[in-house]
């Protein structure tokens, strides 16, 4: 019994340090610097890295854009409206429209099983989709499909009110642009889905665009996420390489594959045990490796390769990965091995190189900085990989240089908003884009300094901590 207890306490600690806020705001910058995206919730605009003078996106369907590292392209998601249920259709994978129709055949026969009587049914029996049932793009693709294309019965079982209101349900499906940044509102579809799509990134060649599908799962408090790759050029086409998996997912440094973790096993609510895998995407000649999916899933094509699990790790959601020049593989997770007994300290993340050649592991940060880690796992890799960047909340920031013995806080205490601020973020290899307070002694003698406002500034600042430029202010 007390073996049980303990493992019961120690599952709950390791879940207690693991979780954390998904990312609703972002921020992201081009190598130079020049050229930066940032979003909140739905709201997305481009930032010019001089000026600080912003562009609107459309609006947006999934977290944290991107801009290319030459700052030429945007990378977002977005919900674009269909007149019809056969136009919205023939823009899905093939795999998804059979979802959908599936699940519209499924809601008709509800309908009839009801046998309301002369009023008709009133109100729609639930969806049986429990990844989806929850989503207003599925949800309404679904009644329409009924109200369109269901058979004549099924229709007339519908109360008149009901139908006509269903009639009138936007057809919405989320789609991923990649567009040119002077004109951000004229883009390249990729790929189209029923799903939120999240954090794009190109492959260092620029032939690939990676990105996160997920949605909250029925039952489920926290969204799950997939991770997609569709191709640059030609035909849209978007491949399901696996899931669920972190969001902190990376490019190796050749275009040929991705790293990220993953859950061991389902784990349900909470996934504690996961791996550090890698899966090769494409060939040496540049074309995806993918074969044809089993029916009744939500992809079309899938990863024809094999998942290479490279290390096991505590499993967060959160968790971030990043290659070095040298193609070793940083990626963060809890400290401390399993099984482990409760009384050998505070448990904290930090951050591990994975070296491929060697196959070994090593934790790179001193144990003083791993320690200020606390139980978050973001980190940002500078774009020329010889820093990381680690967030801290209200508390700032950390740089830590690859090989020191200790890590900067550039920022004065005080400075960091209290909340709701999007992370800060590289803005070439050697400055940092973060918000500070208004009052922050950092913004005296500039015109955006307000003493006592609790209002938020985005600046540019050194590794010294010293302000370079201020980028926004209220």
């Amino acid at each position: 019994m007390r073996r049980i207890a303990r493992t019961v306490l120690m599952a709950l600690a390791l879940a207690a340090i693991t979780v954390g806020c998904y990312p609703l705001t972002s921020m992201r910058w081009s190598d130079d610097g020049s050229v930066g995206v940032m979003a909140k919730a739905d709201k997305g605009q481009l930032v010019d890295g001089q000026t600080g003078q912003t562009t609107d996106l459309p609006e947006l369907a999934g977290w944290v854009p991107a801009v290319s590292a030459d700052g030429k392209t945007v990378l977002y998601a977005t919900a674009r409206t269909f007149e019809g249920v056969d136009e919205a259709m023939a823009a899905l994978p093939k795999a998804q429209q059979a979802l959908v129709k599936e699940e519209a055949d499924r809601l008709a026969a509800a309908v009839l099983a009801e046998n309301a009587g002369p009023g008709g049914v009133g109100e729609w029996p639930a969806l049986e989709n429990a990844r989806l049932a929850k989503t207003e793009v599925y949800r309404n693709l679904v009644i329409r499909a009924v109200c369109e294309k269901a058979d004549e019965q099924a229709r007339a079982a519908l109360a008149p009110t009901l139908l006509e209101t269903a009639k009138a349900l936007p057809i919405r499906l989320v789609q991923l642009v990649a567009a040119p940044v002077a004109q951000p509102d004229a883009g390249r579809v990729l790929a189209t889905s029923l799903y939120a799509l999240s954090r794009p990134r190109f492959s260092p060649d620029g032939r690939f665009v990676a990105y996160l599908c997920h949605t909250i799962v029925e039952g489920k408090g926290d969204p799950e996420f997939d991770l997609w790759v569709s191709p640059v050029d030609g035909e849209p086409k978007a491949v399901r390489l696996g899931g669920p998996v972190a969001i902190g997912y990376a490019w190796r440094p050749d275009s040929r594959a991705v790293a990220c973790t993953a859950p061991v096993g389902d784990g349900g609510d909470q996934k504690i045990v996961g791996t550090l895998n890698t899966l090769d995407v494409a060939d040496a000649g540049g074309t995806l490796l993918a074969k044809p999916a089993e029916a009744g899933g939500d992809a079309d094509l899938v990863a024809s390769a094999e998942v290479e699990q490279r290390a096991g790790v505590v499993f967060n959601a959160l968790a971030s990965a990043a290659y070095l020049p040298s193609g070793r593989l940083l990626f963060s997770s809890v400290k401390g091995s399993l099984p482990m007994s409760l009384i050998e300290g505070d448990l904290h993340a930090s951050i591990f190189a994975y070296d491929d050649v060697t196959r070994t592991l090593a934790d790179i940060l001193p144990p003083a900085v791993s320690a200020r880690m606390g139980g978050q796992t973001y980190f940002d890799l500078s774009p020329d990989g010889k820093r990381v960047l680690v967030p801290l909340g209200k508390d700032g920031f950390l740089v830590y240089a690859i090989g020191e013995k200790e890590a900067r806080a550039p920022l004065p205490e005080g400075a960091s908003p209290e909340a709701n601020a999007a992370p800060p973020a590289w803005k070439g290899p050697d400055h940092v884009a973060c918000w500070v307070n208004a009052s922050s002694s950092l913004l005296a003698g500039t015109d955006a300094a307000k003493p006592g406002s609790d209002e938020d500034v985005l600046v540019e600042v050194d590794l010294e901590g010293n302000l370079v430029r201020v980028l926004a202010a209220p």
